[in-house]
């Protein structure tokens, strides 16, 4: 992100680590749970493990006639 000033660092970090949720007025409580669920449970879910890319470019696969 670019200020007036110069990068803005510290938004711009706040920003990557933002998750936008869509609660709204009304929300009815259940989804409200569900959705609480749901990002505690991403709190304690590992991390995406890297895989190596393939150094060659794949052939396409028929899977069916």
């Amino acid at each position: 992100m670019q200020g007036e000033d110069g990068a803005a660092v510290d938004c711009e970090d706040f920003m990557d680590g933002t998750v936008y949720v869509p609660v709204y007025a009304g929300i009815p409580n259940e989804a409200l749970d569900r959705l609480a669920a749901t990002l505690r449970h991403h709190a304690h879910a590992t991390a995406p493990v890297a895989i190596e890319e393939p150094e060659t470019e794949l052939e396409p696969a028929i899977l069916a006639d």
